[in-house]
């Protein structure tokens, strides 16, 4: 299915100046723009929902007082599955009507990927454990159905499992963007990931880099450890030449009660 929505606004509206640079000033002007969205029905069990593949939007002004060039640059923007949880996509452009080329062009493409690693494992609680059966009363589990021999030794119990409320989060980010013009071309990667290595502690780490140049732009980490009422943070980041790193304690109820301790400088000679 498609949904398109056309907007027209046409105003003329009038300002007037306070001060040493006062004066009157009159416009009129013209709005266009047009969206469109792409939808796709798809079954989920006895229901149909609807699933958006793709949007865009056009638009463009006409200035009805002004010399020459009344017609604004035509302005694209474009998403690729908006809403999506694991990817996103999008395209913009802006096209000249007088010099009729594109004035500049941008892309970017991100995926995003979380879940639980099982970087924790915590067993049965000793409390919890069930207690050695008495042989008369122990039942076998076959399809059967008899009573178990009395002699019969209990089987080893199985290791305890990892499960979801035990396991630890982790999070990766990666983005591509490129933009390009008649005079300018550039393009980057950039990534960041996240996830807690043990309880109550986590690492961070992101970096972004100019594929044109070859070379880092920017790269970050951290540390940050939960302290009950309390919380810790150590970073660092650098760019170019520039490096800083800080370290902060605070009160999580009062950030402003705190211990920070910042650092930066420039390896520049």
């Amino acid at each position: 299915t498609e949904i398109y929505t056309l907007s027209l606004h046409d105003a003329l509206p009038i300002f007037q100046g306070f001060g040493s640079i006062g004066g009157m000033s009159r416009q009129s002007f013209l709005s266009l723009s047009v969206n469109n969205t792409f939808q796709a029905r798809i079954n989920r069990g006895k229901e149909r929902a609807k699933l958006d593949l793709a949007s865009a939007w056009l638009g463009a002004g006409y200035d009805y007082l002004a010399q020459g060039r009344r017609w604004s640059n035509l302005s694209l923007n474009s998403s690729l599955l908006p809403g999506n949880r694991y990817f996103e996509g999008r395209l913009g452009a802006t096209y000249d009507p007088y010099l009729r080329r594109t004035q500049n062009t941008s892309l970017y493409l991100g995926l995003r990927l979380s879940g639980r690693w099982l970087g924790d494992h915590k067993g049965e609680p000793e409390d919890q454990k069930s207690a050695d059966p008495n042989p008369a009363d122990t039942l076998a589990e076959g399809a059967s159905g008899a009573v178990a021999d009395s002699s019969a030794q209990r089987t080893e119990e199985p290791k305890p499992k990892a499960t979801e409320q035990n396991s630890l989060p982790w999070s990766l980010n990666l983005g591509y963007d490129r933009n390009w013009s008649p005079i300018y071309e550039n393009s980057n990667l950039q990534g960041t990931l996240n996830f807690d290595i043990a309880r109550n502690w986590r690492i961070g780490y992101s970096k972004y880099y100019n594929l044109k140049q070859g070379e880092m732009v920017s790269e970050s980490y951290s540390v940050y450890r939960d302290l009950h009422c309390w919380e810790a943070r150590f970073s660092s980041s650098r760019s170019g030449v520039y490096w800083s790193y800080e370290f902060r304690i605070n009160l999580k109820a009062i950030p402003e009660l705190k211990v920070h301790i910042p650092r930066s400088g420039s390896s520049a000679y």
